[in-house]
């Protein structure tokens, strides 16, 4: 009697436990989702530029000979433009579904490889050029969000405004140093897209990851091109 007193003791005494663990866990999903608010949001991790189809044969400069046969390319270093990234940002909860976030980014840089291709070798001194494009953003993203105990996902869209900064594309050729791009800065405003899934730690604090890309504009050739910006990002987010 003693023994199954004690059994049916453990049994009440776990089966306690598992529901006020579960009713704690369901309170911060309500306290966190549920409440209009602010909130502040870190996050880092990994971004890169995309443009694979980015490969465009340009034209010596003017002043230059071109030489016979001879055909100077640009594309994206894509072992080079990839690397972290950060963002801060804050936003407001509508409700449980719908919030507005705005935030500050810092990319890696881009960068384009100039090389020449030639059916004959090509002469002593040519080398490969390399412009580096500097990147930050400001976005505004609207939210829509979904719940489920206390794991959450959302999708965002909007609008990034993106500060790119190119250096001069230079190279040697035949121990010529020529000039391809000059140095040059512009502004765009760009969409944005992006998805998350999070889970929520306490009543205020939450953890995510997430995925966005800026859609990118202009021709590789372009001194001023911009190529998508793509992140996979860590966040951890505080709701005040």
């Amino acid at each position: 009697m003693l023994k199954k007193f004690s059994i049916g003791t453990i049994i009440i005494f776990a089966s306690f436990a598992l529901y006020t663990s579960a009713l704690a866990d369901s309170m911060n999903s309500l306290s966190f989702n549920n409440d209009n608010g602010f909130y502040v949001r870190g996050e880092g991790g990994y971004g890169w530029a995309a443009d694979y189809k980015a490969k465009k044969v340009i034209s010596f400069p003017v002043s230059i000979v071109t030489p016979l046969g001879v055909q100077p390319t640009l594309s994206i270093n894509h072992k080079k433009t990839r690397g972290f990234m950060s963002r801060i940002s804050a936003g407001y909860n509508i409700n449980q579904y719908f919030g507005i976030e705005t935030g500050f980014s810092m990319y890696h840089p881009a960068y384009r490889s100039l090389t020449f291709k030639s059916n004959l070798p090509l002469p002593q001194g040519s080398d490969i050029g390399t412009a580096k494009t500097s990147l930050y953003t400001f976005d505004l993203m609207g939210k829509v969000t979904t719940c489920y105990n206390n794991f959450y996902a959302f999708i965002e869209s909007g609008a990034a405004y993106v500060h790119a900064k190119n250096s001069a594309l230079r190279t040697n050729f035949s121990n010529n140093l020529i000039t391809f791009l000059k140095a040059s800065s512009k502004d765009f405003v760009q969409p944005k897209v992006g998805a998350d899934i999070g889970y929520i730690l306490t009543s205020n604090v939450a953890v995510d990851i997430s995925y966005a890309c800026i859609f990118g504009k202009g021709s590789i050739s372009s001194p001023n091109y911009l190529p998508n910006l793509k992140t996979t990002i860590i966040g951890l987010t505080y709701k005040l």
